[in-house]
Order: structure tokens, then sequence, then C-alpha cells
């Protein structure tokens, strides 16, 4: 007898148990695959992924002013280390704000000109205006309860001649045709507050709000037209010809009660010719270097510095997202390599693509100086305790820069929206950097407490001044990365510790939901594959005992006709191979075209459940079928399982085929 004539004498049978074997390989190749995927699936939603943890409370307490403030609480260098001592912590990271000058930025303007936290940056004007109205003084002591004495000046500016002002505001001094704005101005006392008259001609320099509003006493009546305003910058003294900020007073000189002010830019000064006779008078040389101060503040951008940008609360809430190039690499993180992502509005405006370089003159945009206090730059006031939309701070005329540095631009990210000024929201007039390529003494980071004087009191003890600086300790500065798929233990372990409880928000991208969903598809996988692997060895069990045990009287005709064993026993093996090779093969192959449509099916369906249990996720329509693709079992895993499929039916017919074909051919011949 020969395999082929036993193939066909019975092609009914042949062809059962070839559909058979067919039929099992086929289910196993399919749960297979889904235990593969599933498993895989972990890893590749791992990498798409980033678990966050924002710190956002902060205690209250009543103002001077009658509102609210808020303090941060302490977050020092052991804080950061017990969070890094947790298993479910992968990072804590301080992202640190400074500055810098781009001679080829062009800052973006919110298009309802409200500079309130992103925009008001590039707000500072000057121009030439004649008093022509005055409200009564305002005793900043009784309103205030401040003891120094101050006083407010209100009034109304004719606008004369505009000498600086951003080219792209969208609301300009007089675009609406008034030629008329609103003033305010705190100086120290009743004698300072008569240098402003009305008829007389000043200059004026200050933030410009182009919102329209009237002035209001404290009894709520309007005692001035309706006109936007002018802010000349507060807590101005007369020295000489004009009235200069204070920028700080210098702890460190002189009594404690008498410390000399330090003056920055001038807010007020009068004038009575033209511009360029005040400009050629060299008591006014201020504002020549002020006017090229102001130039470079117009082209300079927020700088934050990080070592992990897709761990800020906007990137990993798809608040905003690099949508052209990519982010930085950990060896550009680690080694402060010049590079930067900049913001796709910004980088239009400028002209400038992936791959371009710019340069960076950076800049600490707080004041540094001993008891200085700490720029807008780093404080809103944002009602709920979260700090947002970090810009370059007011014009500081003390500002110093750094060498200019050749940045590659890596990376474009978009904001979900530009001019959002909710927490955590960044403006497009912000750039990403390595923090090792960050200017020293950015602001960020643990909370230090700094003396800022010191003295001796009258009876020869040593007092101290100390200031306590909670740059980046809270909102958009902060940030730890959680493992994924264990935000639930961070919560838990914050909410038993009083120190932090209530103190945390948490974002995963979803990646929690979609974890259980697919933790249950694996468990259903390793069921349905343990249930497959049972029935393929009772299949296998069934083949040996009933296809090829049902030819014991074949193989003893061929023994009583002097086949040797061995002879029989190919015969036997050969025979049996062929058809459980033919089902392995068409089994496999039926289950290569059909896992890919389960495998689609079934975590089409998983994904879609999970996108309903969570409102922040990382996963497009496209990227899940990326997802699936990539996880789906490699034909070689496939091929590599219908070997095994294959080895254990030749292992099993080799041995049945041997012991059968070795027995007597009268014994064989009797069955």
């Amino acid at each position: 007898m020969d395999i082929q004539k036993r193939l066909t004498r019975k092609p009914l049978t042949t062809a059962l148990w070839t559909i058979l074997v067919a039929a099992m390989t086929l289910l196993l190749g399919v749960g297979c695959a889904l235990l593969y995927s599933s498993g895989s699936l972990v890893g590749i939603l791992d990498s798409y992924h980033t678990s966050i943890a924002v710190r956002t409370d902060r205690s209250h307490w009543e103002s001077g002013f009658g509102g609210h403030q808020f303090e941060d609480k302490s977050f020092d260098e052991d804080d950061a280390a017990y969070f890094e001592s947790l298993d479910c912590v992968e990072a804590v990271y301080f992202h640190t704000l400074s500055a810098a000058y781009c001679p080829d930025f062009i800052p973006a303007i919110s298009a309802g000109g409200a500079y309130y936290n992103c925009d008001n940056s590039y707000a500072d004007v000057m121009l030439i205006g004649e008093v022509t109205e005055l409200s009564p003084l305002q005793d900043y002591s009784a309103i205030y309860g401040y003891e120094d004495g101050s006083v407010g000046i209100y009034g109304v500016l004719k606008i004369e001649e505009i000498i600086l002002q951003n080219t792209d505001l969208t609301r300009r001094i007089n675009g609406y045709g008034d030629e008329y704005l609103n003033f305010s101005i705190g100086v120290p006392d009743l004698e300072t507050a008569e240098y402003i008259q009305i008829g007389d001609r000043y200059v004026f320099f200050g933030w410009y709000d182009p919102s329209i509003h009237g002035l209001y006493l404290d009894d709520g009546v309007t005692i001035t037209p309706m006109h936007p305003w002018i802010n000349p910058f507060y807590d101005c003294e007369l020295v000489g010809n004009s009235l200069l900020q204070v920028d700080y007073y210098d702890y460190t000189a002189g009594d404690y009660n008498n410390r000399p002010p330090v003056y920055g830019q001038p807010s007020v000064t009068r004038i009575d010719g033209t511009w360029e006779e005040f400009l050629a008078d060299p008591e006014n040389a201020i504002y020549t270097d002020m006017i090229e101060r102001w130039e470079k503040q117009q082209h300079s951008l927020a700088v934050l510095g990080t070592d992990n940008v897709d761990a800020m609360y906007a990137f990993t809430a798809n608040a905003a997202n690099v949508v052209t190039g990519r982010s930085f690499t950990r060896e550009e993180y680690d080694s402060g390599a010049k590079v930067c992502i900049l913001n796709e509005v910004m980088a239009e405006k400028a002209g400038i693509s992936v791959g371009d370089t710019i340069t960076l003159e950076q800049y600490l945009c707080h004041n540094t100086e001993p008891g200085a206090n700490y720029n807008w730059s780093t404080n809103t006031n944002d009602t709920d305790g979260k700090l947002n939309n970090p810009n370059i701070g007011h014009f500081n005329i003390h500002t110093e820069y750094a060498p200019a540095e050749e940045f590659t631009v890596v990376g474009l990210y978009r904001l979900r929206n530009e001019w959002e000024d909710a927490s955590y929201s960044v403006s497009p007039n912000t750039v990403f950097i390595p923090k090792a390529a960050q200017i020293e003494g950015a602001s960020g980071g643990p909370s230090q407490e700094i003396i800022v004087y010191q003295w001796v009191d009258p009876n020869g003890d040593t007092q101290y001044l100390k200031e306590t600086s909670v740059d980046g300790t809270y909102g958009i500065y902060f940030s730890m990365k959680l493992k994924n798929g264990q935000v639930s233990e961070f919560e838990a372990l914050m909410e038993e510790d009083p120190r932090f409880a209530g103190q945390f928000i948490t974002v995963d991208q979803g990646f929690g939901p979609i974890l259980e969903i697919l933790n249950g598809i694996t468990a259903s996988s390793v069921r349905l594959t343990g249930v497959v692997l049972v029935g393929w060895g009772l299949l296998l069990a069934l083949y040996v005992l009933l296809y090829q045990g049902k030819q014991s009287r074949n193989v003893g005709i061929m023994r009583s006709l002097g086949a040797e064993p061995r002879e029989a026993g190919r015969y036997l093996w050969g025979s049996g191979m062929t058809v459980a090779a033919l089902g392995v093969a068409i089994g496999s192959a039926v289950a290569w075209a059909a896992m890919g449509v389960v495998q689609s099916k079934l975590f089409d369906t998983a994904f879609a459940g999970g996108s309903s249990q969570y409102s922040i996720s990382v996963l497009s329509e496209d990227a899940v079928k990326v997802m699936v693709a990539d996880s789906q079992l490699p034909v070689w895993g496939l091929l590599l399982l219908a070997l095994t499929e294959m080895a254990v039916f030749a292992l099993a017919l080799g041995f049945h085929a041997r012991k059968l074909a070795n027995q007597p051919p009268r014994k064989l011949l009797a069955k």
C-alpha cells in the first residue's frame, strides 16, 4: 500500500479529519494571537501614555486689599525625595522659567486684546499727552491700610503723540477714534502728587489696557468719561524731572528703616518741547536705554526649561501637542542640548520651520536682587490656585542678557486654545528647552528660605529679614510622572497622608480604563487558549487512536506480505502526517486571515468602550489602528506555532506508528 491510495480510498474521512485539524489549528492560532496581542498592547499603551500628578492646593489668607491671596504650602527637597521614594512615582520634575530675546520672534497677540496673563508683557507703551482732568487724590493709607502715607493720582490724558507701541496690537490706541486715556499713578506723598497738573504735557510709559471702562470711587460714582487705560508703573518717586518706578529697596545698604530705593524705568516725565528736544536733554538719558530695552522686550519670549515636556500638564491633558517634528530625546535632556520646541503660530509669524536655528539671549524674567518682589511672571490671580500662562513679566530696566546661543528647532506644538486662561495653560509666546540648557537662576524648584538682610537691634541681638521663594512649587512649574496603571495607588497614598491630602490632580490619558479592559481581554484569551489547548490535545488523541489506529489491519497485511516494521511504520507515519500537515497548513492560513479581523473588531470595541470612561485620551482612531497592527502576532510567530503543532503531531504519530508496526502480523490482523 502507498500513502496516496490511503488518502484517496476514503476521501470523506480524509477530508473530515483535515477539516477538524484545520479548525482546531484556527482556534489555537486566534487564541494565541489574542493572548499575544493583549500582552503586547499593554507595553505599547505604556509608550503612548504619560500619567502625571500636579499639585494645586494653596492656603488662603485675607489680603490688605480685602481680597484673597494665595500662599503656597512649603515644598522642599525632602518632600521631593519622599515622592521619588514611592514605587508608584517614576520621577519628580521642577519646570523652570526664564526669558530670552530672540531677534526673529514676533509675539502673538490675543484677538480680543485682553492681555491679562497671556500677552500683557507686550502691551507697554510710551506716549505724549496733556492732562485734561484729575480726580480727587486717593488716600491709599485710608483705603488699603497702608502706613506709608502713599496716595493715588487718577485722571484723563489727551493723546498727542504715540512714541512706542507694539505694532501687532489688535485693539490699538485710538482704535475707536478716542483720543483720550484714563491713567492712574501711585506716589509716596501729597507733595509728589502735585507734580501732575492739569494742562501740562507729560511723557507716559506704562501698560496699555485696551478694555473700555470708567474710573470709579469707592461709592461707585463714575467721575471720568469711558476711556481705555494706561497704567504707569506704581510705587513711583520724584527724582529730578521724572517720576521713576522703584524696582526694590536695597536691604543690603544703609539702615533697615531707611533703606535706599533702586529705580527702574521712568513712569511719567514732564515735557515742554518736542520729543527730539526731550531726548537730547542729558537729564532724560534714561529714556534712550529704556527704548532699546523696550525693543528687546518686544522680541522676547517666555522660556520653560524642563526635563520632560511630555510630563507637563498641558501636554499630558492634550491642551498642547507636538504636531510637527518631535519632542526632546532623553540624551538631549541630559546633555542640555541647544534644541527647542516652538508654538506653530509663533513659528509661522517668524517664518521658522523644524530644522531651522534661532538665536536666544536668555535672561531672568524676575527680579533677583536681595529683597526684591518676584515678578508677575510667576504669580497670577487664578482663583483655583493653579499657576498658568507664564510670561516674561513687565519691563525691567535692570535685565542682564546672557550671551547669544543658537538653538535648533526640533518640534512645533499646537495649543487646543491659544488664549486659554485656565490652570496650567501656556500662551503661544512660550518656548520649551531642556532644563540643562537654561540660564542659571531660572525661577522654579523646591522652596528655599533666604536671608535678604540682617541687622543688630538695640538689645544687641541679631535680627534677620527672610523671604521664602515659592517659585515652581505648584501649578505649571511642578509635576510628577507616575507609573502607568498606578494612579489609584498614588491617590490612595496621598489621601492617607495628612500633609498632602486633597492637594493633587492626576491625569493618566485614559490608560487606566483601557488597561482594565485589556486585562479582561487577556484573562479571556488565557481561558480561551486553555480550552483550545485541551481540545487540541483531545483531537490529537482521537486522531492517533481513530484515524491512525484504524490502519492496524492494513499494517498486518503489509507485514504478512514481507514488509519490514520500518517500512510499515513509514507508511503509517507518512499518511497520518500528510493529513495533519494539510490541516495545520489550512488552519494556519485561515487563522492569519481571520485573526486580524477578529483582533481589530475586539480591540476596536474595547477602545470604544474605554473612551467613554474618560475625557482625556491620546488614542485617535488612526493611533488605535497602528497599535492593533503593531501588536498583531507576526507571521513568524504563527509559523512557529504551526511548526510546533507539526512537531507534536510528528512525535505522537511516530511513537504510535513504531509501536503498531512492531507488533506481530497475526495480532494486527486479529484487530
